[in-house]
């Protein structure tokens, strides 16, 4: 096998130090956002992960709203907390969120962690009722507070569903828009975590 030859320079075998990361090292890196839930982080694994899209779902009036509420402000929190020490982008689609009851959750959540400050200007709520008026919040409002440095951490759409309400019961071409609807969501969304 003439055709190798073997350097004359030692030093080309001389060994390198790759580092090497694990799915689970990645995995086990992911900040968590505590729920408040200590019954529901155990089985998330610790709470909401980073880096990903969570789907909350069920019925209505089962408590998605409430949940994604509870979200906002323990992201507020420290991460030692279980919060991501951010702020947070929250998108309404089918009503106004109401802030009776957030005052409401906030004033439980302050009793619970007693002495911590909570920094409300850093939550961001808009409402869109059209695909339009998402479009615009998103594409434009959302990605200047990003690009301009602000600590935006969580990201909550409440709902999808009431967006996608505009193609419930048309015909197949509105079926083919709604799909097309869900596939750029899901781009823009896979886009901003990485």
């Amino acid at each position: 096998f003439g055709m190798f030859k073997h350097p004359q320079n030692k030093s080309t075998f001389e060994k390198k130090s790759i580092d090497v990361t694990t799915a689970w090292n990645l995995y086990e890196n992911l900040t968590k956002l505590s729920t408040g839930i200590h019954e529901l982080d155990l089985i998330l694994g610790g709470g909401i992960h980073s880096k990903q899209i969570t789907e909350i779902y069920g019925e209505a009036g089962t408590g998605k709203t409430q949940l994604c509420m509870q979200l906002m402000l323990h992201s507020l929190l420290p991460q030692k907390k279980g919060g991501l020490n951010g702020g947070v982008f929250y998108i309404s689609t089918q009503k106004q969120m109401s802030l009776a009851r957030f005052s409401q959750i906030r004033e439980a959540f302050t009793d619970k962690y007693h002495g911590v400050s909570l920094e409300l200007e850093n939550i961001i709520v808009r409402h869109a009722s059209y695909i339009d008026e998402y479009d615009l919040i998103f594409q434009n409002e959302l990605h200047e507070l990003l690009e301009s440095g602000n600590n935006i951490k969580l990201l909550i759409i409440d709902s999808i569903a009431g967006l996608c309400e505009a193609f419930i019961g048309q015909s197949e071409v509105d079926t083919i828009g709604r799909a097309n609807f869900l596939l750029k969501m899901t781009a823009q969304l896979k886009a901003l975590i990485w």
